[in-house]
C-alpha cells in the first residue's frame, strides 16, 4: 500500500503507511514506537486534504495516547502529545462548526499545556501552543456570546506572545502571531461596540505587520492580512467619526492590495479581497455624500468581481460582494436620478438572488422603470407581482407607490386616461395592505402614508383616507 501511494504521488500517505506497519500498538509495542505512530497520524492529518481522514487520524492519535497513559506513559512528552491532539481536534471541530465539541477539546488542551508551561518556563514552544489554544478558545467564546471570557483569554494570549517576542526577537513567528491575535481581538471588540479599544488593537496590529514587512521576508498572505487589518481599522474609525483617519487607512489598504493584484493577476482571491476594500470604501464615500467617488469605486469592484467570477464561480465572498455592489450602485443611481441605470443594476443583482427572495428587488426595479418612463415594463412587472401568493402588506404598499408614481407621470404628461386606472389599482392595493394588518401592526406607516410623495396621486381620492383609517387598518 505504501508503494502504491508513493507511485500515485501521495508521499505523505506512503510515509504514514510504512510507519504504521512498524508501530502497530499492541502489548508488545514499546512506548516510543507507539509515540512514533501518534506522530505519523498527526503528520497525515496535517498533510491530507481529505476532511474525513483528518478526523480519523486525530481520533486514532487520541486513542493511542490514552493507551500509552494506561501502560504507564505519563512523561511531559506524552502530556505535550495529548495537548497537541486535543488542540488539533478542536481546530478541526471548529472548522466543521461543531463549537461545543471544539470547545471541549481546547479546554482539554489548555489543561495539558498550562502545567507544562509552569514546569518548563524556558520551553517557548509549550508557551506558543498555550497562547494559540487561548486564541481559539477566545474566538469560540466570542462566537457563543461570552465576551467576558473571550476578552480575558485574548489578553492572556497576547501576553504570552508579547513575552515570547521579547525573549526571542529573531523568532519572526511570535511577532506574526501577536499581530494576528491583535486583529482577532479587535474584531471581537468591534462586534461588541468597544470601538476605541478595537481601533487600538487594529492600529497596533497594522504597525507590527508593517515592521515585519520591512525585513523583506513578508509573503503575499501576510501582505493581504495587512491590507485587511487596515480595512478593519478604517471601518472602526468611521464609527468613531474620524473620517480623515479612516481615509488614510483605506488608502494604505488599497495600495497594498492593488500592488498584490498587479503582481499576481491570476490569483483571483486577491482580486476578491481588493473588491471588498473598494466596496467598504464606496459605502463610506456614499454616506459622506461623495456619490461620484462611491460610484467609481463600485464600478471598479464590479469589474474585478465579474472577471474573478469566471474563475471562482462558487466563492461565497465574491457572490456577497457582487450582490452588495450592485445594490449600492442601484441606490446611488436612484439618488442621482439615473433610473434607467439603476434598473439595469437591479437586474444584475436579481441574477444572484434565489427566485423566492426576489420580490423586494423586483419592486425596486419596477419603480425605477416607472420613473424612467418605461411604463409598460413597470406595469407588466407589478401586475405580475400583485398576483403572487402570500404577498405581504408592505409589498402591497410598495406596489401602490409605484402605481401612484405612474399616475403622477401620466397626469403630468397629459394622459389622464392612464392616470385614473393607476389610481384605482393603487387604492385597491392600499385596501389589501390594510386588510393584511399593515397599518394596525405598524401605526407609523399610517402617518407616513399621509405624506408619502409616491402616494400623492392616490391621496387625491377621498377613499384613500378612509382606507388607511378604516376598521381593517385598526
Amino acid at each position: 500500500e505504501a508503494f502504491l501511494a508513493a507511485a500515485s504521488g501521495d508521499a505523505a500517505r506512503a510515509e504514514f503507511v510504512a510507519v504504521e506497519q512498524l508501530c502497530q500498538p499492541s502489548a508488545d509495542t514499546d512506548l516510543e514506537s507507539a509515540r512514533n505512530l501518534v506522530h505519523a497520524n498527526l503528520g497525515i492529518a496535517k498533510s491530507t486534504r481529505r476532511n474525513g481522514e483528518i478526523g480519523q487520524r486525530l481520533e486514532a492519535s487520541l486513542r493511542i495516547v490514552k493507551q500509552i497513559q494506561d501502560r504507564g506513559g505519563s512523561s511531559a512528552k506524552d502530556q505535550l502529545l495529548l495537548g497537541m491532539i486535543h488542540h488539533n481536534l478542536g481546530a478541526w471541530r471548529e472548522q466543521s462548526n461543531d463549537l461545543p465539541s471544539a470547545e471541549s477539546h481546547f479546554v482539554a488542551a489548555r489543561k495539558c499545556f498550562e502545567p507544562l508551561c509552569e514546569k518548563t518556563p524556558e520551553a517557548d514552544s509549550h508557551h506558543g501552543s498555550l497562547a494559540e489554544t487561548y486564541g481559539w478558545l477566545a474566538m469560540i467564546y466570542a462566537k457563543t456570546g461570552r465576551a467576558g471570557l473571550a476578552d480575558e483569554l485574548y489578553q492572556k494570549a497576547l501576553g504570552v506572545y508579547q513575552t515570547l517576542s521579547q525573549r526571542f526577537p529573531s523568532a519572526r513567528r511570535y511577532r506574526q502571531e501577536t499581530a494576528r491575535m491583535m486583529l482577532n481581538y479587535g474584531v471581537m471588540l468591534n462586534a461588541i461596540e468597544r470601538y476605541p479599544e478595537a481601533a487600538k488593537q487594529f492600529q497596533s496590529s497594522a504597525e507590527l505587520r508593517e515592521q515585519l514587512a520591512l525585513d523583506g521576508r513578508a509573503v503575499e498572505i501576510e501582505r493581504k492580512q495587512l491590507a485587511e487589518t487596515y480595512q478593519n481599522l478604517a471601518i472602526v474609525r468611521q464609527k468613531l467619526q474620524r473620517p480623515k483617519e479612516a481615509e488614510a487607512a483605506y488608502d494604505r489598504g488599497c495600495q497594498i492590495m492593488e500592488q498584490l493584484c498587479e503582481k499576481n493577476p491570476k490569483q483571483y482571491e486577491m482580486g476578491v479581497a481588493l473588491s471588498g476594500l473598494y466596496l467598504n470604501r464606496a459605502v463610506f464615500r456614499q454616506v459622506s455624500g461623495d456619490l461620484d467617488a462611491a460610484m467609481d469605486l463600485l464600478n471598479r469592484a464590479i469589474t474585478i468581481l465579474s472577471n474573478c467570477r469566471q474563475h471562482l464561480p462558487d466563492d461565497p465572498n465574491l457572490r456577497t460582494y457582487l450582490y452588495s455592489a450592485f445594490g449600492a450602485r442601484s441606490q446611488i443611481c436612484e439618488a442621482k436620478g439615473q433610473f434607467d441605470r439603476a434598473a439595469e443594476s437591479w437586474t444584475q443583482l436579481l441574477e444572484l438572488v434565489p427566485s423566492d427572495q426576489q420580490t423586494d428587488y423586483r419592486l425596486s426595479r419596477a419603480m425605477c422603470w416607472m420613473r424612467s418612463g418605461a411604463q409598460e415594463r413597470a406595469v407588466g412587472e407589478i401586475d405580475a407581482i400583485s398576483k403572487l401568493p402570500g404577498l405581504s402588506g408592505l409589498n402591497c404598499y410598495n406596489v401602490a407607490c409605484i402605481y401612484g408614481v405612474g399616475a403622477h407621470h401620466a397626469a403630468a404628461g397629459g394622459r389622464p386616461d392612464q392616470a385614473g386606472p393607476f389610481i384605482e389599482k393603487g387604492l385597491a392595493l392600499i385596501k389589501r395592505a390594510a386588510e393584511l394588518g399593515l397599518f394596525r401592526e405598524n401605526p407609523h406607516l399610517r402617518d407616513h402614508a399621509a405624506t408619502d410623495p409616491d402616494l400623492a396621486s392616490l391621496r387625491s381620492s377621498t377613499r384613500f383616507a378612509e382606507l388607511i383609517t378604516s376598521r381593517a387598518s385598526e
